[in-house]
């Protein structure tokens, strides 16, 4: 992230030459490829193969449907109050807009890296990307209009800077349906062909074209700095909040399983890697669809793309340092 931000920097004209020349729906390539590279690597690592035994453990379904609810009805609307509350000004409207934007894009790919830093549960996690995945190619584009023409928009915005449905569902599945036929190719050649260090290899290689998004934002950072510091406190606001409520609630309801009715029991009995899954899986977003959408509608160097991307450079350190939180608690309350 910082290298991309420094080149962003001192090479603002050859990045803008570079980006501007190679487009594909609005998305300049070199920013698509890494957008799609920082996606599939995690969705290559899930274990496929794993799923239909998974699918016959009715605990499973129950911790999903928890999972859908905290997701999809509660989180967005979350990121939206704070976004509210924290620039409510015209000036800053486009950047509340980019930060609803990123609410509603659950997280599909980073959650991996946070659960398994924690000890979490990768098996739900890994059901949960998937759920997700499958979930935005049906909700992000409606819920997208919502939230960002409408509730986190002022009455008096132009109706040219809304988002239009056909062109966001058009992106949604380049860049959803892409990494996920993607990440199930790669698995399979990965696990025919490659062993274990040589898969660490490859991954390690190709994150780092992601360090492309980074730059197309870096000259737009340092130059707003100060709404970027004000966009980022809403950001950083609701990582800690969504991680420390639903790690706090799944941490009361295992407490007290015994007391509570059969279908609450059942929730609560997966202990510390279920309540670390769905913790981070709560907290965590896609920022990378975020970018792509705004990047597609509004331009790349628009106040909503910035937004977006301030969402990976606020959410990496701190659910990072959420991941050690976690693996403290687990040993301060002896999990």
């Amino acid at each position: 992230m910082i290298i991309g931000v420094v080149v962003g920097v001192f090479a603002k004209d050859g990045v803008d030459k570079t980006l501007n020349n190679l487009e594909w729906h609005g998305t300049p390539i070199p920013l698509l490829i890494g957008l799609l590279i920082m996606i599939f690597p995690s969705l290559a690592a899930v274990e496929w193969e794993l799923f239909p035994s998974l699918f016959k453990s009715a605990s499973l379904w129950l911790q999903l449907t928890v999972s859908f609810l905290i997701n999809w009805t509660i989180s967005p609307f979350v990121m939206l109050a704070l976004a509210w509350i924290t620039l409510p000004d015209a000036r800053m409207e486009r950047y509340r807009r980019g930060v609803a934007l990123v609410g509603v894009a659950r997280c599909i790919a980073m959650v991996m890296i946070w659960n398994t830093i924690a000890r979490g549960n990768n098996n739900l996690c890994a059901m949960n990307v998937i759920i997700n995945s499958i979930l935005q190619i049906i909700l992000f584009s409606p819920y997208a209009l919502l939230f960002v023409n409408i509730l986190a928009s002022a009455s008096s915005s132009s109706p040219n800077m809304e988002i239009n449905y056909q062109q966001v569902a058009t992106i949604v599945a380049i860049y959803l349906c892409l990494p996920l036929a993607a990440g199930l190719l790669t698995r399979l050649i990965v696990k025919l062909s490659m062993t274990s260090s040589g898969e660490n290899r490859f991954f390690n290689w190709i994150n780092h074209l992601a360090t492309i998004v980074f730059a197309n934002q870096g000259k737009e950072v340092i130059d707003n700095i100060g709404k970027v510091f004000r966009t980022m406190v809403p950001l950083a606001l609701y990582f800690i909040i969504m991680w420390s409520v639903s790690f706090t609630s799944f941490y009361s309801l295992h407490k007290r399983r015994s007391q509570q009715h059969k279908w609450i029991a059942k929730l609560s009995t997966g202990g510390y890697e279920q309540i670390v899954a769905q913790s981070f899986t709560a907290s965590s977003n896609n920022f990378e669809l975020a970018i792509a959408v705004s990047t597609a509608v509004f331009g790349a160097d628009a106040p909503e793309t910035l937004a977006a991307t301030l969402g990976t450079l606020t959410e990496v350190p701190i659910l990072l340092l959420l991941s050690y939180v976690a693996l403290y608690l687990r040993r301060r309350l002896q999990w």
